[in-house]
């Protein structure tokens, strides 16, 4: 199981590497900016010569610069932009930058994943045998709409997982395989919450309780299947099905619009601290990405500036140009 959630991990590091590193483009900005920065050194005062395979477990070049617009490219849109849903690898990680979860990965350049907490003010509190993991939230963290980040929204995020016939896919067995629940539970939607035998909430403490030991929970927790969800309200009209049209923003970027299969538009989330997060710090001020499905003009657009990085599978072109780049 561990093996099988680090493989969710490495697909998403690719992207992980382009957000922290890549530049603006497209005439908006000139500052080399990062969207997802977690390297902690360097800046964009000299370039590195990029080599071979140069940024696989390093950002090259990274930026201190703040401002400016990260310009991306994809020849498909996200199979969805919905945490419960989604699967593939760079739509994973494009979460991060609008949501937040009990644990997440600190680092995940190259080989070098690395959990931490992110809601959640530590790594968890276990029992003699893993089969119960109690986690307290963190003060001061919202949504984008003002309200506090609850440990009842955790709680109805897990159990969206068992909503198969509402918003089916998405990598929810593994929660299914650990969490232990009621059998045929079938979501909130038809069967309102999980028991207290299976989740409990006390105030901004969430505890799981599992059928076998775990030692490697926290795995689980940092799938975006496990991420918080605004309880029952989810973000109002945008609500089961149609949540991933405009998922409730928790990390430092909010949708501003989405066309399914062309555009995506993100900028900052206001509500969003630094001082909660030790993970995320963006630079840029908003983030595009346009869908192109012919893959030689995205790499055209690559080449010419226009876009910054291929959200899907890194910066290829990008390489080419005399800016400091991926």
């Amino acid at each position: 199981m561990r093996g099988r959630r680090l493989a969710l991990a490495a697909g998403a590091a690719t992207l992980a590497v382009v957000l922290a590193a890549c530049g603006s483009s497209g005439g908006k900005s000139t500052n080399k900016t990062n969207a997802n920065n977690n390297s902690s050194s360097g800046s964009n005062n000299q370039t590195t010569s990029a080599g071979f395979n140069a940024a696989v477990d390093k950002v090259l070049n990274p930026s201190t610069k703040t401002g400016g617009t990260l310009n991306l490219g994809a020849t498909a849109d996200c199979d969805s932009w919905d945490p419960k849903i989604a699967y593939y690898g760079w739509c994973l990680n494009m979460q991060r930058l609008y949501t937040r979860k009990l644990i997440e990965y600190k680092v995940v350049n190259g080989t070098k994943f690395q959990l931490a907490p992110d809601l959640a003010t530590d790594a968890g509190q276990h029992n003699a045998d893993f089969t119960e993991w109690t986690y307290t939230l963190k003060d001061g963290v919202k949504w984008e709409n003002g309200k506090p980040v609850t440990a009842m929204d955790v709680k109805y995020g897990v159990e969206r997982d068992y909503a198969a016939a509402e918003i089916p896919g998405g990598p929810f067995s593994y929660m299914q395989n650990d969490l232990k629940a009621p059998k045929g539970y079938r979501g909130p939607y038809k069967d309102g919450d999980l028991p207290d035998t299976s989740i409990k909430v006390t105030g901004n403490k969430i505890t799981f309780f599992l059928k076998n030991p775990d030692p490697d929970f926290n795995y689980v927790l940092a799938l975006p299947c496990s991420a918080p969800v605004p309880y029952k309200t989810e973000n109002g009209s945008f609500k089961g099905s149609t949540y991933a049209k405009h998922p409730m923003s928790s990390g430092p970027f909010k949708f501003q619009s989405y066309q399914p299969g062309k555009a995506l538009t993100l900028v900052r989330n206001t509500q969003w601290s630094q001082s909660t997060d030790d993970i995320r710090h963006p630079l840029v001020d908003q983030i595009t990405l346009s869908i192109d499905t012919n893959p030689v003009d995205l790499d055209n657009k690559l080449e010419s500036g226009q876009f910054d990085a291929n959200a899907a599978g890194g910066a290829v072109a990008s390489l080419r140009r005399s800016r400091p780049s991926c």
